[in-house]
């Protein structure tokens, strides 16, 4: 379970980094938090 977790996260990390345009850093931390809050609901 924790595995598959991971590669979920990495994936959507992967899919979603484009769309963050660096320039916006609160944008970004917004989107790593949704991240991880569906992390610890994969791990749950």
């Amino acid at each position: 379970m924790h595995e598959v977790a991971i590669i979920i996260v990495v994936i959507t990390t992967v899919v979603f980094r484009p769309y963050v345009s660096p320039k916006y850093p609160k944008t970004r931390a917004q989107s790593g938090l949704k991240i991880k809050v569906a992390h610890k609901a994969a791990i749950e």
